[in-house]
């Protein structure tokens, strides 16, 4: 119980000082559909490199800088990762696979989940409106048992301890 609490208060803190990241596609069509996007960008400075940018589809993104590519050859998701370590931020990803390249490099990473959180940390989500959003959210992604477990966990934290 203790090991989770210091991990509860590590992640709480990386939250709240949370104010740049590279963010990849998933996490930007999931913040869309649940018209988050432009509230998570009024509260991190939110960057995409443009290969991932060309990917999805947008005609543009309100709040969201778009940069040229950190290495021509490599992949959109690799991309991902690279800028953020190149910029010395956070990796905001819904991707396994990036999330778990961010651990390898040492970058903080967050999923949409901890995105809605951190609108609710910062006072910008009442906590219906957190309850709401998070309800949405498992109609749309596919996190693991333990992802959305911890995920509920921090919410009553959060709640308990404002």
């Amino acid at each position: 119980m203790e090991r989770k609490n210091r991990q509860v208060q590590i992640d709480l803190s990386k939250l709240k000082t949370l104010r740049r990241a590279v963010i990849d596609s998933s996490t930007l069509i999931y913040l869309s559909k649940l018209k988050l996007l432009e509230y998570v960008a009024k509260e991190v400075d939110l960057i995409i490199p443009s290969a991932v940018f060309r990917e999805i589809g947008f005609s543009g993104i309100e709040g969201v800088q778009v940069v040229p590519p950190v290495e021509a050859q490599m992949k959109a998701d690799a991309q991902v990762v690279a800028l953020a370590r190149r910029l010395g931020c956070a990796v905001c990803s819904d991707d396994r696979k990036i999330l778990l390249n961010a651990r390898k490099q040492g970058a903080d990473y967050f999923n949409t989940l901890m995105l809605i959180l951190l609108l609710k940390v910062r006072k910008r989500l009442t906590t219906d409106e957190t309850e709401k959003k998070l309800l949405q959210l498992k109609r749309l992604a596919r996190y693991n048992a333990k992802i959305w477990k911890y995920g509920e966990d921090l919410f009553a934290w959060i709640c308990k301890n404002e």
